[in-house]
């Protein structure tokens, strides 16, 4: 009689256990999460009082910087060694009905100053921020756009990895 009276026991724990988990599912607020657009959504997008921000990380070759590392080798020795590394360049890509502006930034303070003053021009109406890495991007250079954008008060940067890079016009301003 033990027996069955423990399988009783366990079924009430586990039916305790499923209410609990409903219950506790239902409690939290739903909320809508936007994701990013592509470039080439951007592009057909038909919102003309949003404004969608794409920034292209890319690197310039000739601005380069030497690196001194060390590393642990077999021997037990610390070895030097030099790393070469690419300074983040930015292509800043605004789109806002029938305006499109494209601006260049050599750094991130450059890029904070340029995202300032775009914003001051075109106000903050920004339906989505795109970060676009190119395969040479420097992941520090992908970071600091999120700090740039928590710092401007921006939308959350969305990356948009569909290899579609934004048109390379010359810049303006």
């Amino acid at each position: 009689m033990g027996g069955k009276g423990t399988i009783l026991r366990l079924i009430d724990v586990v039916l305790i256990i499923l209410v609990g988990f409903v219950s506790i599912s239902d409690i939290s607020d739903k909320s809508r999460i936007r994701f990013p657009f592509t470039q080439k959504e951007a592009a057909e997008s038909d919102v003309e009082t949003q404004a969608i921000v794409s920034i292209v990380v890319t690197v310039d070759e000739t601005d380069r910087r030497q690196v001194q590392r060390e590393l642990l080798g077999d021997d037990g020795f610390f070895h030097k060694y030099g790393v070469e590394l690419f300074n983040p360049h930015y292509l800043i890509n605004w789109r806002q009905g029938e305006t499109e502006v494209s601006r260049e930034a050599e750094s991130s303070e450059k890029l904070e100053q340029e995202l300032e003053s775009l914003v001051a021009e075109y106000g903050r109406n920004i339906e989505a921020l795109n970060v676009v890495p190119t395969d040479q991007s420097p992941v520090g250079g992908t970071v600091a756009i999120y700090d740039i954008a928590d710092r401007l008060d921006l939308p959350f940067p969305g990356v948009d990895l569909s290899g579609e890079v934004a048109s390379e016009e010359e810049p303006q301003g």
